[in-house]
């Protein structure tokens, strides 16, 4: 091939290159090319953040274990982490207090970022963030709680709770399963939105 031709094949692949989008703009039309968008306000009440509940510190001053729970009060997400932890509690009574520490206050936010905490959501168990659990290797309690999936697993969440209360007291935590509660975990994970 000479050089003139390989000079034509170039300029007619670029042309060709630049007459799809041409082409689709026209056989599609321009509908929808220079339309407004819409203004944040007109959104559906639905995509508006609902604010969740965040509870007073839940179990006993003097529990050998204290879980300090980061939450985002806007983030309609974490309510089920909320839930998972006042369950968390009521499996162990007297052994596990939950402090709620909304990350929208800037001294919990500032908190929060000090001690590594992602998601806006994300646990310290008796100060600490990160374990070691036989079989599992180092877990981090960041993100929302979840049966199972992503996020924070409350199975191993229990599994540190447990072994810090034998740690704390020298005698084995002992939990009330939730059936003898009368309420059974969901074990179904905050979903990520997907954003369009």
């Amino acid at each position: 091939m000479t050089r003139a031709n390989r000079t034509k094949t170039v300029i007619a692949a670029i042309v060709l290159v630049l007459l799809i989008p041409a082409w689709n703009f026209i056989a599609h039309g321009a509908a929808g090319v220079f339309k407004p968008k819409p203004k944040l306000e007109e959104h559906t009440e639905a995509s508006k953040p609902h604010r969740i509940e965040i509870p007073s510190p839940l179990g006993p001053e003097k529990a050998p274990v204290t879980v300090t729970a980061f939450v985002n009060s806007m983030n309609s997400c974490h309510a089920e982490s909320v839930e998972m932890l006042k369950r968390l509690v009521a499996e162990y009574p007297n052994q596990v207090r939950v402090v709620f520490k909304d990350t929208k206050d800037p001294a919990n936010a500032k908190a929060a970022a000090e001690a590594k905490i992602g998601c806006e959501m994300g646990v310290l168990v008796n100060g600490r963030m990160a374990f070691r659990i036989p079989g599992k290797g180092l877990v981090m309690f960041q993100g929302p709680l979840s049966g199972g999936g992503h996020g924070v697993n409350l199975d191993d969440l229990r599994l540190v709770v447990e072994s810090q209360v034998k740690e704390k007291t020298g005698r084995p935590a002992k939990r009330v399963q939730p059936e003898e509660q009368g309420t059974k975990p969901s074990g179904s994970a905050c979903s990520v939105p997907k954003h369009s």
